[in-house]
């Protein structure tokens, strides 16, 4: 009988949330069967909480608690380096110089595309895949970015001890279908998003 008790709230709720409605259960909301839901995990394990999704997130658990809590840290740490000058050359002064460039939104859109201006025309100029390729290499060597080649470190699946090197390639963002045969008014709009 105690097993009935302690488990009727939570197959109450799970036979609302089924749409299954036994005659004892009709009168119940699906907020009572949320509610209900929740008491019956409490009871079967007193450890488990309310838990409130932060404002901004759409989700919420342990990890994501932790993530906030190491993401405000490092907020802290890089407005105390922005609030005082830092030794050239130093990780502090380097931390300080990004964040700096990344705050000045006015400054980026005064220079525009201009930084980038020769990147550009060459990845236009580019008439063979040889040539955007070489592009692609002089983006990596100067910018640390690549437009057609991803490449960094992993956990290697077969041995979580070991890490190894992926690659990653470009590729359509859409299957084939979509720009054989969708409206053009879809085509605008993925590319305004995208481009």
């Amino acid at each position: 009988m105690k097993f009935q008790k302690r488990f009727m709230p939570l197959l109450l709720a799970l036979v609302l949330a089924l749409g299954t409605l036994p005659a004892q259960a009709a009168a119940l909301t699906r907020g009572e069967a949320a509610q209900a839901l929740l008491s019956a995990a409490q009871d079967y394990n007193p450890g488990v909480q309310r838990s409130d999704i932060p404002a901004g997130l759409s989700i919420n658990g342990p990890f994501y608690g932790l993530s906030l809590t190491v993401n405000e840290q490092i907020a802290a740490l890089i407005r105390e380096i922005d609030a005082h000058e830092q030794t050239p050359g130093t990780a502090e002064a380097k931390i300080k110089a990004l964040y700096d460039c990344v705050m000045d939104a006015e400054g980026r859109e005064k220079a525009g595309v201009a930084p980038i201006q020769k990147y550009l025309d060459a990845i236009e100029s580019a008439k063979t895949l040889d040539e955007l390729v070489s592009v692609d290499a002089q983006m990596q060597k100067e910018l640390g970015l690549s437009m057609l080649l991803g490449f960094g470190l992993t956990t290697d699946l077969a041995d979580s001890s070991r890490r190894i090197a992926a690659f990653s390639l470009i590729g359509a963002g859409m299957d084939k279908d979509f720009y054989v045969n969708g409206a053009d008014a879809q085509r605008s709009a993925f590319w305004r998003r995208t481009g």
